[in-house]
This record gives structure tokens, C-alpha cells and sequence, in this order.
């Protein structure tokens, strides 16, 4: 099966970090090593009020009127569902910052076939090691640390540059009721979303190949929610 993913995401979506490393886990058990995963931006806080570098619980709190120990318990839930994957996150630590300027860099980045790398070295120092990513010096160690040239991140990061690719990603999200991220589109048929299982993971997979099989063979499919 040969399969081309949409990704929409955002960097402070732990849900996506996890689930990008659970779609790739799926990919491999299924047999389909050379997958075409594209991400794309979206913007959880389009228009963010909250002050830079406040503790991603701060946020969160802030954001759903939620008791802080109800946080701090779904904080631990991500955090084990991460282990279970590989992923050593630490919730406490991760603070938030307005994405905006990560996701032009990304949008950069993917003109030069490293989007992917940037999105998963982001979100890793994002949720595993306390990094602020809507720091300027932060975002461009992590351009370098994914081989971007300095002289080009440090143009993007100071004018406005990408700032139309990343509102056209948002913005076709938004047109297709997007709400809720990771959301992924296999084939441009099978849509499925959110806090998945691995074992859902395979199923939506396995019925993209379904699918795509039987487009293959004639038949008039439509795009399915899982």
C-alpha cells in the first residue's frame, strides 16, 4: 500500500506528539516503511493573548477553567501514554509560547524536505526538555541542530516570511470543520482524528488500504470518519 498522509498539527499539542509516533509505529507494523508524511500547520491559539513562557499548566488552565489537579492528571496520563511509545515527556516542565513564528520556520523548513525533522525536534524540545519555542534563540539551535542554514532562519524568524503558507494551511483546515488536532487525511480519502489508540491507528490505516483498493477497482468512495 502506498500511503500519503496530511498531518495537521500544532507544537503544543501533546496529543500530537504522540500521535505522530503512533502513526509511524503503525506504519511499520502494517509493513509501509516508505509512507509519505506530510504535516501541515494549524493554530490552536490563533490569536494568543497569554504572555510567552508561562507554564504549559498555566495555560491549560487558563484555557478551560480546568482545577489545577485535574491538569496535573491528565499531565500524567500523556505522560505515561508517551512512555508506552518511546517518549520521555515531562508535562511540567513544557511551557507555552505563541507557535507562530515555529510554524513559519517549519513552512521554511519544508521547502528544504526537512519539515518533518523541524515539527518532531520542536515538539521534542518543547515536551521533553522545558524549551520555549517562541524564543528566537531557541528556534534557530533548533534550525541548526535539523541542518537549516542559520543565515536564511535567522531572515524568516525577522520579517514575515511564510506567513502565507502557514495561513493557508490553517485556513484549509478550518474550511474542512478541522477543530481538533492531530488530524489526518490517508489518500485523500480516510480521514481520522484525535486521541487515538495504536490499535485504532492500525484499523484507520488498514482501511485506508481497503479504500484504496477499491477506488483502484472503480468503485465511487467517499472520504470516511473514523
Amino acid at each position: 500500500m502506498a500511503a500519503d498522509i496530511q498531518v495537521w498539527a500544532d507544537f503544543h499539542c501533546p496529543f500530537c506528539y504522540i500521535g505522530k509516533r503512533k502513526l509511524r509505529l503503525a506504519l511499520e507494523a502494517l509493513g509501509i516503511p516508505d509512507a509519505k508524511i506530510t504535516t501541515r500547520s494549524f493554530l490552536l491559539n490563533p490569536h494568543p493573548t497569554e504572555e510567552n513562557g508561562i507554564s504549559l499548566l498555566q495555560y491549560v488552565a487558563g484555557q478551560y477553567a480546568d482545577n489545577i489537579e485535574s491538569i496535573k492528571t491528565g499531565f500524567r496520563l500523556r505522560e505515561e501514554e508517551g512512555r508506552g511509545v518511546g517518549l520521555h515527556m515531562d508535562m511540567l516542565r513544557a511551557r507555552y509560547g505563541d507557535t507562530r513564528d515555529a510554524h513559519r520556520l517549519f513552512q521554511f523548513a519544508r521547502t528544504l524536505g526537512l519539515g518533518e525533522a523541524f515539527f518532531d525536534r520542536a515538539q521534542r524540545a518543547l515536551f521533553e526538555e522545558g524549551l520555549l519555542i517562541s524564543d528566537p534563540d531557541v528556534l534557530l539551535r533548533l534550525a541548526r541542530e535539523t541542518g537549516l542554514p542559520l543565515h536564511k532562519a535567522r531572515e524568516v524568524l525577522g520579517g514575515g516570511l511564510y506567513q502565507a503558507e502557514l495561513a493557508a494551511d490553517d485556513r484549509e483546515a478550518r474550511e474542512m470543520d478541522i477543530d481538533f488536532v492531530p488530524y489526518y487525511i490517508v489518500n485523500g480519502v480516510r480521514h481520522f482524528s484525535g486521541d487515538l489508540s495504536t490499535r485504532e491507528y492500525l484499523d484507520g490505516l488498514g482501511a485506508a488500504a481497503d479504500t484504496g483498493v477499491k477506488r483502484r477497482e472503480g468503485e465511487n468512495d467517499a472520504g470516511v470518519q473514523v
